[in-house]
C-alpha cells in the first residue's frame, strides 16, 4: 500500500517518551519504512526538505540529522573547498541533490561534488561524502553503488575511510584518486568530533598549513 502524502514524520523528540528529549536530540533519528515504492520515494521527496532520504530495495530511510552530524560534514566541505582551491581544481559542490536511478535506489548524500568538469546530471558524482553518525552501515555503499559515484568518504565509528569505484564494488584506499595525494590519515585529523567545537576560519588555517607548511 502505497505512503499517503503530506507524511508526518514522527522522531523521538515528538513522542511521549520515557527518555531525556536532550539525549536524543544530540543523535540522528531514523526511520526506516520497510515495504515502500519508488512512487512512495519520489513523494516523499518532494513533500520534505529537512531529511536526508534514501531508497534501496524497496525500502525508505529517513534520517534527521543531528548538529554534530551536520557539522561533521560540514567541515568535511571546507576541507575539500580548501584542497580544491589550493591546487587549482575545478570543482562543484552540489550537496545533498538527489541521486537517482528510477525504480531501483535514490540517495541524497550529505556532501557531493563534481570534480574537474561539471556533469550535472542526477545518475552519477565525482565524489560524495557519506556520515553515518549514529547508525547507518556499508549498505549505503551498495546504494552509491548503483550510481558508480567515483569516490565515497564513509564516516562512522569516529573515522573517515576512503572508499573508490572499481568496475563493480568500492575498495578500501588510503589515498584518493578523485582529489590526488590527500590522505584519509589527513583528513581524519578534521573530520572529528574534537574539531566540532572549532570554528570554520581556524579549520581552514589549520588544514592549509598541514597541505601545505610554508603557506
Amino acid at each position: 500500500m502505497s505512503v499517503q502524502m503530506p507524511l508526518i514524520i514522527m522522531f523521538t523528540d515528538s513522542l511521549n517518551l520515557p527518555i531525556k528529549s536532550d539525549r536524543s536530540k544530540q543523535q540522528d533519528q531514523i526511520l526506516i519504512l520497510p515495504g515502500m515504492t519508488w512512487e512512495d520515494y519520489e513523494q516523499l521527496v518532494a513533500a520534505e526538505s529537512s531529511y536526508l532520504i534514501s531508497y534501496f530495495d524497496n525500502q525508505i530511510t529517513i534520517v534527521s540529522p543531528s548538529p554534530s552530524h551536520e557539522r561533521l560534514s560540514r567541515i568535511a566541505l571546507i576541507l575539500i573547498d580548501t584542497y580544491c582551491v589550493h591546487f587549482n581544481i575545478k570543482s562543484w559542490a552540489l550537496g545533498s541533490t538527489d541521486l537517482k536511478k528510477a525504480q531501483v535506489a535514490g540517495k541524497q548524500p550529505d556532501e557531493s561534488f563534481d570534480i574537474g568538469t561539471y556533469k550535472g546530471t542526477v545518475t552519477s558524482r565525482d565524489l560524495a561524502v557519506e556520515i553515518n553518525y549514529t547508525s547507518g552501515s556499508f549498505a549505503d555503499l551498495d546504494k552509491y553503488k548503483e550510481f558508480q559515484v567515483k569516490e565515497v568518504w564513509l564516516w562512522e565509528q569516529h573515522k573517515i575511510n576512503f572508499y573508490r569505484f572499481d568496475d563493480s564494488d568500492y575498495q578500501l584506499i588510503e589515498v584518493s584518486h578523485v582529489l590526488e595525494k590527500l590522505s584519509s590519515n589527513l583528513v581524519n585529523q578534521f573530520v572529528n568530533l574534537n574539531m566540532i567545537s572549532q570554528d570554520d576560519g581556524t579549520i581552514k588555517a589549520e588544514f592549509l598549513q598541514a597541505l601545505d607548511p610554508d603557506f
